[in-house]
């Protein structure tokens, strides 16, 4: 009802029209608008939300809203954790099929120790599990191949490699 009103009629809505309807941020609306919002925590999430719904009518989505809700469709509980995930490549203008260990693992490493790289290692785990739905691998969502088990660092923070050698190492 909401995007009949705004837009005249979910079905006459592309997501360029969309987007240029209602950007990402309430902060990105114009100043007199923004006034009128009561909330615009709850604004922030609206945009989120329509763009599920026009999913579910059958208009293209973001890849990683259609990633998102083919998990959700497929039983998939705990898509949330893909969180940290997606903020990430998307800031880094990468589609899910465009993740790889090459990005994420360097990614990860410069998150330091921390709930974000927790959080981040959390969402690379769930991100390879989709590997597992034949219609996600199907769409073509994700990369080749997946990202596998992170690398292991010393207590420097460097990468360990099995046959490294310590100076100090006692003979």
């Amino acid at each position: 009802m909401l995007l009949g009103r705004a837009a005249g009629g979910a079905d006459a809505v592309t997501i360029t029209d969309f987007a240029g309807l209602f950007p990402a941020k309430c902060a990105d609306l114009p100043a007199p608008i923004q006034s009128r919002m009561a909330s615009p925590r709850a604004y922030d999430a609206a945009p989120r939300e329509a763009m599920r719904l026009l999913g579910v009518l059958g208009q293209e989505l973001d890849p990683w809203e259609t990633l998102r809700t083919m998990a959700r469709t497929a039983g998939i509980r705990d898509e949330s954790l893909l969180w940290a995930l997606i903020t990430a490549a998307r800031a880094a203008g990468l589609a899910p099929s465009e993740v790889n260990a090459e990005w994420a693992w360097p990614h990860d490493a410069a998150l330091g120790i921390g709930a974000q790289r927790f959080a981040f290692r959390r969402a690379l785990t769930a991100f390879d599990q989709l590997f597992e739905v034949d219609e996600i691998v199907a769409r073509g969502l994700l990369p080749t191949r997946r990202l596998g088990p992170p690398p292991v660092y010393d207590s420097l923070g460097a990468p360990a490699h099995a046959t490294s050698t310590n100076a100090y190492r006692r003979r």
